[in-house]
């Protein structure tokens, strides 16, 4: 059973909040069947590559009604990578995460 049956077979109280994080790229989005999404999370990078993927991931949600996309701009590390996931992104909520080289050594 996929992670997306597993949450989808299970009877959640209508005020409970169920955060999942699931594997990288449009995989997930592509099996997203009717159960109720209020929220989809895309992370991104300023690269091509990235942008890429999140903007077919952005058109998979929204073409299932996800109520609300929100984009997170992962390891910016000046104004202009902002800008460039934002204009990727035009009028979906954009928040970004500063790149920090303390997290990659934590990553280590």
């Amino acid at each position: 059973m996929s992670p997306e049956q597993l949450l989808g077979s299970v009877d959640f109280p209508e005020d409970d909040v169920v955060v999942a994080d699931f594997e990288a790229g449009v995989g997930t989005l592509t099996r997203l069947g009717e159960e109720h999404v209020d929220t989809v999370v895309i992370v991104v990078e300023a690269t091509p590559k990235s942008l890429e993927v999140g903007a077919r991931a952005a058109a998979l949600a929204a073409d299932r009604t996800v109520a609300r996309i929100v984009v997170v701009a992962n390891r910016i590390r000046h104004d202009e990578d902002l800008e460039v996931v934002k204009a990727a992104f035009p009028g979906m909520q954009v928040v970004g995460v500063p790149h920090h080289p303390t997290l990659l050594e934590a990553a280590r």
